[in-house]
């Protein structure tokens, strides 16, 4: 399931070589290639945005801790 259209985001930053899936079951679930991320979707993208909201929070605990008025 590719809720944020990462298949396309990655396709066009990368380039990848055709494989075929690893055996017929793979295939009949939707698994074409060897390629894992083509496969995975929106899974990166999600891990992004979650490990840049981990960031963000730290970065600004960091700056108010620093600033507070003694």
């Amino acid at each position: 399931m590719d809720i944020f259209k990462g298949e396309s985001l990655f396709a066009s930053m990368f380039s990848y070589q055709p494989s075929e899936p690893l055996n017929p079951e793979f295939g009949f679930f939707g698994i074409d290639t060897l390629n894992f991320l083509p496969n995975s979707g929106s899974y990166f993208l999600a891990i992004l945005a979650i490990m840049l909201t981990i960031i963000a929070k730290k970065l600004l605990n960091w700056v108010c801790v620093k600033n507070e008025q003694k």
